[in-house]
This record gives structure tokens, sequence and C-alpha cells, in this order.
């Protein structure tokens, strides 16, 4: 296989430096690992190249925008199977989402991957991550964005990109909405997960990606390094002011510096529809931008509070996952909703 390996920082391009903290460096050696342990004939070729180097948590609409433009060019210059994004954990899920919505017609299967520890940390997953994505590209050569990643109970799972949820506090396991990954491997055999399940209106909505599966197989050798040109083809222009929803909070920041507004609601898709979510929707109506949430399933029987919701002009995003609504959003995609 040629594959594109795009290095962004991050815990899995990291080391504990002098002072004990967590540092990125630029370096390759997730790849010399893997050729080490999995590929020691250098059968798989890397195309490599670094438009950044940060820890996730520094990501900006600007970085996001430098990731597509590099991804862009690699898929189109058509020489590469897959491609591989190293990325911190702390933002995994947002620079996911954007490249999902921004990169929907491409047609090389693009994966992002991660470490919940540095990679010389016994406990990292990073190169299981690695491995299970180049796996899953040359088996599966499904075209779309999708996050590999092999949780603390040793699940190995490949998420839609626009599927996965944020971590839980104190948590850096990868779940997608409904724990309803796209594909998982067990015991060496693939299971497609989703495949066959029924999409409701908002997913089909959401997911804006099509593609069948192929096989995958060709094979190269070496790693060859490779520049991106940034031209800004990608540009993140909304202001969306995402809030979630807890007892207490006012209206007081909504303003007409935002496009839209998107709450997460509680777990169980609902919100204070007595007080302050009638506060926020008439300021946001006075100031003419529209009110969305999320957090609501078309799957589960409703609390009547879910009524007053449109008497409010709230739009319901049932069953989406909240980052990829709010990159939905910041991409200019708000009257098609």
């Amino acid at each position: 296989m040629r594959i594109g390996a795009i290095f962004t920082g991050g815990t899995i391009g990291s080391c504990i430096d002098a002072e004990g903290y967590i540092s990125v460096k630029s370096d390759y050696k997730l790849i010399e690992m893997y050729y080490d342990k999995y590929d020691s004939a250098h059968n798989t070729e890397f195309v490599t190249v670094q438009p950044y180097s940060i820890l996730s948590e520094n990501l900006d609409f600007d970085k996001v925008s430098s990731l597509a433009e590099c991804v862009d060019t690699m898929a189109d210059d058509g020489t590469v199977d897959g491609i591989l994004i190293m990325h911190g954990t702390d933002t995994l899920q947002y620079s996911a989402g954007f490249l999902h919505f921004m990169l929907k017609n491409k047609n090389v299967p693009v994966v992002l991957v991660s470490s919940a520890y540095v990679l010389d940390d016994p406990r990292a997953n990073g190169l299981d991550n690695f491995k299970l994505a180049l796996d899953f590209i040359e088996q599966y050569s499904a075209p779309g964005v999708f996050v590999s990643y092999m949780n603390s109970d040793g699940r190995k799972m490949i998420h839609r990109a626009y599927r996965i949820l944020a971590h839980d506090t104190f948590s850096s396991d990868v779940f997608s909405v409904n724990n309803e990954c796209y594909a998982e491997l067990t015991e060496g055999c693939w299971r497609l997960a989703d495949s066959d399940r029924r999409l409701s209106d908002s997913e089909k909505k959401l997911s804006g990606c099509g593609g069948g599966l192929s096989d995958g197989s060709r094979m190269v050798s070496d790693k060859k390094d490779s520049a991106c040109t940034v031209n800004r083809n990608y540009l993140i222009q909304k202001k969306v002011l995402f809030v979630h929803i807890y007892p207490g909070m006012t209206s007081s920041m909504i303003t007409d510096d935002y496009d839209a507004i998107l709450l997460e609601s509680y777990h169980s898709g609902t919100g204070p529809v007595d007080g302050v979510l009638a506060d926020i929707a008439k300021k946001a109506r006075d100031i003419g931008i529209s009110v969305y949430m999320v957090g609501n399933s078309a799957y589960t029987t409703q609390y009547e509070t879910v009524k007053v919701y449109e008497k409010l002009g709230i739009v319901l995003l049932k069953d989406w996952a909240p980052i990829a609504a709010y990159c939905k959003l910041c991409l200019g995609e708000i009257e098609a909703l």
C-alpha cells in the first residue's frame, strides 16, 4: 500500500520533556515503530507531511483549514490508497467532524489516528490505532472520514467521523452515538457494525457521504516526504455559540456576534422550557439567528417538554453527534438543515 501520513502533533507526536510535561516533538517515530513490529520488509510506503505541530487543545479554524488542504492535495494526487492523520485526542472529534463535511466528495479513506499516552508509555494505544487504521484501509477502502481507536477495554473500533461523541471527563475512550461504531475488529475478524442500520431523516442530512466497500491491496515500498501548499480553499466563516444546557444558565451570552446557536440538551434530550429556553429563543428571534438543539433521539419515547421546542422555534437535530452538528453549522450549511 501507499499511504499518506499527515502528522499534526498531539500526544501521539509527543514525549515527556525534562520537566515531566508532555511536549510535542517533530519526528516520525510512529512509522518506525510500525516497521519494527509489523512490517520489517517496508511493504507499506508512507508519504509524509506535517502542516503544523501542536498540542491539539490549541486547534483553531486556520489549522483545520490547513489540514483539509493537505488531505485534499494528497487525495487528488491519486497515488495513495488512503490517508492517515495523526492527531491529538482533545480536539479529535472537531477535526474529524470538519473534515467529514469538507472532504465528503473524496474517493479515498481518511482515518484519524491518536493515542491516549505518549508512544514511549507502555499504556499507549497509538501504535494499535495506527495498525488498526492501516488494516481497515487495506481490507475496506471505503471513502469517507473515519476514526480508528482501541478503547481501554481492548475494543478495536472504526468510527464514522460524524458519529463520534466527545470524550467523557477523565476518559480517553472513544464512542459513537448510541455506541454504534462503523466497524469493529474482534479476534482478527471485521464486523461492519452499522452498515445495515436504518438512518433517521436527521442522520441522512448529517451523513452526506456515501461509498461502498472494495478491496485495496497495492503494495510498494520505502518512505518519502511531501510538502503541502495551503491556499485556504477551506474556510470556516460562521460563528456558532455552542452551549451545554445546565441549571441556572441565562440568555446573557446571546448576541448578534453569532450566526447560530447550538444547545446540547440533558442526556434525555430535554431542557428547561419553563424558563431560559424561552428567553434564549425570543432573544435569538429578535436578533434574527436560528437556535438548534442536539441530544434528542428519534428512537426513544419523548418527554412532554419536547412539544414546546417547536413552539419556541428551536430546531431539533435528532440523533446527531453534538460536535458534528457544531462543525456543520460553522461551515455555513445552516439553511440546509
